[in-house]
């Protein structure tokens, strides 16, 4: 009975999967609202009853790339918790993992963000064991580290993660609907400079040069 039971959960899992993986590659070469629900059926040639026994609608299976799409960064943030590489080093490391995971899916990952916003996910805490820990916590942890061996200031660690990591999501965000093409990663690495230049430990500081020319402030974001 339980290896029969263990069967048909394993063909439920599969089929999930299968209907998740055939979505979200309809929402990449077609776009998320232009992908509709028959479309998801006919390429995997199952019935509506079928896809509603697992998925309520396709935004829901939106909601789910966005909760694997954050716990992919707190994997990212987890793994370097582990590293020797200096404070600034391993910020570096994560911005570049980030946008690499990003490239070539500039318009679904619009739509992704935007969920992750609206739902939060990744930065509340809800309860189950693999979301005790939030974007933020994960980001301070590697922020104490560094006050642990020298390289920061002791300022409060988790409002440098907050500053960290709500600059570098906006930059990203800005990035996913901007018109033109330019550099994301030499973007986030100059904000990660930028705040570590002031939290560094000598005292160091960044120097700000304010411009007026035209195009000085960065690329221009059109609206979602």
């Amino acid at each position: 009975m339980e290896k029969a039971l263990s069967r048909r959960e394993s063909k439920k899992r599969s089929m999930r999967e299968n209907i998740f993986k055939t979505a979200i590659y309809l929402f990449r070469t077609k776009g998320f609202e232009q992908t509709t629900l028959e479309e998801i059926t006919e390429s995997l040639d199952v019935s509506r009853a079928t896809f509603f026994n697992y998925y309520s609608s396709k935004n829901q299976i939106l909601h789910e790339l966005a909760y694997r799409t954050a716990r992919n960064y707190k994997d990212i943030l987890e793994k370097k918790l582990d590293s020797d590489a200096s404070t600034r080093e391993t910020l570096m490391s994560i911005m570049e993992t980030v946008v690499d995971s990003l490239k070539g899916y500039k318009e679904l990952f619009r739509t992704v963000f935007l969920e992750i916003m609206r739902s939060q996910i990744g930065f509340v805490e809800r309860g189950e064991e693999e979301d005790r820990y939030t974007v933020n916590d994960l980001m301070a942890k590697i922020i104490v580290r560094g006050q642990q061996r020298g390289e920061l200031k002791d300022e409060d660690p988790y409002l440098l993660a907050e500053m960290l990591t709500g600059s570098s999501f906006n930059i990203l965000l800005n990035w996913l609907h901007a018109k033109e093409e330019y550099s994301v990663k030499d973007r986030l690495k100059k904000s990660v400079e930028l705040l570590l230049d002031g939290a560094n430990k000598s005292g160091r500081q960044g120097k700000v040069i304010r411009e007026t020319k035209a195009g000085s402030r960065g690329p221009r974001a059109k609206g979602p």
